[in-house]
């Protein structure tokens, strides 16, 4: 005999427009795409700075003092600080600086590009996925369907068989035909657990 779990329970499936939003969001693709970017921006912003003049200060402390000529008691003293601000260009360096920022600003188009095609990689596959999980849905309530009718005609079989109406081959047709929805009903659960399970896994809600 072939065993068949009625009670299944089916996801709650949501809009795809959630799916695809929480995909782009929270993926695991893309929060990496987004690492990527943002040290792009910050390399960028580093090499960008060494165009900037250095800035040096110097503060002292000390003590300081004048005479007079001879004869004439005449004096000046001070105590206090003194301190110079300057600031410092590097104007030739074989034009590294300027080689580092353009590959700066280079890896940023790059990474940039590289999100925008992993996000539009993302919305099909969660696409994909959630097509095939609507779709597995419906022929599974149209195979259920189909088991009530079964399961009706195969009793309807054994009383045409108990009377002769019908060979011992046309009631073993019915038996058969009931296994093999049982099993398509089988088969699509299984499929429909993959597809949410994906779905979950594209929007990194597994964990949660």
């Amino acid at each position: 005999e072939f065993n068949v779990n009625e009670d299944v329970e089916l996801p709650n499936v949501r809009e795809v427009s959630e799916y695809i939003k929480n995909a782009k969001e929270n993926n695991t693709l893309v929060l990496l795409s987004n690492i990527q970017l943002n040290m792009a921006e910050l390399d960028k912003k580093i090499s960008a700075s060494n165009f900037m003049p250095t800035l040096s200060t110097n503060l002292d402390y000390g003590y300081s003092g004048s005479a007079s000529d001879v004869g004439v008691f005449k004096s000046a003293s001070s105590i206090g600080y003194t301190g110079s601000v300057s600031l410092k260009w590097n104007l030739f360096d074989g034009f590294k600086k300027q080689r580092a920022l353009e590959k700066a600003k280079i890896n940023i188009e790059v990474n940039t590009n590289k999100k925008q095609q992993t996000l539009l990689n993302i919305e099909k596959e969660v696409q994909n996925y959630y097509d095939a999980l609507s779709h597995n849905i419906k022929l599974l309530k149209l195979e259920n369907k189909n088991k009530v009718v079964a399961k009706i005609n195969l009793e309807r079989s054994k009383d045409l068989l108990n009377n002769g109406s019908i060979t011992s081959f046309q009631f073993r047709q019915a038996q058969l035909n009931l296994l093999q929805i049982e099993n398509r009903i089988n088969n699509l659960n299984y499929a429909i657990k993959v597809y949410d399970y994906q779905l979950l896994r594209m929007t990194n809600e597994l964990i949660k």
